[in-house]
């Protein structure tokens, strides 16, 4: 996106909740952790969501094979949509529910595959013509 100025808020905005977080950490609460990281899931989806529309919005879209930045904001969004409760509910799942957590594990290896995959695709599909 050409606007910057909301990327620079959104990311002033996590480096204050990541410190605050990282500060007031107590040994036994692991929920002030996942605040951090489930916050900058968030921001990064919202700029996920703003460059989907941007591409949507224009002619790139006729031609998505070709952009890279399609194929990485796919992959970037569907890893952390997939694992945002694995990780803002850690804590609660590895106490109260060892088969949930195992499962979300896996689903986060599948996930990571996915993201990796989507990744090497971007990267052959798009290579320039030299």
């Amino acid at each position: 996106m050409k606007n910057t100025k909301l990327f620079r808020i959104l990311l002033s905005l996590y480096l204050i909740i990541f410190t605050l977080t990282h500060y007031f950490e107590i040994e036994k609460t692991r929920i002030i952790n996942e605040v951090s990281y489930s916050v900058g899931c968030l921001f990064l989806l919202v700029l996920i969501l703003l460059e989907f529309i941007k591409q949507i919005k224009s002619d790139h879209i006729l031609n998505f094979k070709k952009d890279t930045m399609f194929f990485v904001n796919l992959g970037v969004s569907l890893f952390y949509i997939g694992t945002l409760p694995f990780f803002a509910f850690d804590g609660f799942a590895v106490e109260n529910m060892k088969i949930l957590w195992a499962n979300y594990w896996t689903l986060f290896l599948i996930l990571n595959y996915v993201l990796y995959s989507i990744f090497i695709i971007a990267f052959i599909w798009t290579k320039p013509n030299t």
